[in-house]
């Protein structure tokens, strides 16, 4: 699920969906949100519960599937 949402963010916005895609970024989960969004919010809702650091907390396939249907 986290690199769905990964792949998800970089082909949203074209860039990498953490602060300069350095180790320190990716390992802090720092997501640099972009300004000048144009997605609903149910997909800002959605990629949001994607890249949630926490594995428990992350969406599961299931809720994934649910939550596109």
């Amino acid at each position: 699920m986290w690199m769905i949402g990964c792949v998800c963010f970089t082909l949203m916005y074209f860039k990498h969906p953490f602060y300069n895609a350095s180790k320190v970024g990716i390992i802090s989960a720092s997501v640099i949100w972009p300004e000048d969004n144009i997605y609903s919010d149910k997909i800002k809702n959605l990629e949001r519960n994607l890249l949630i650091p926490d594995p428990i907390l992350r969406l599961t396939d299931l809720q994934l599937i649910e939550f596109l249907e």
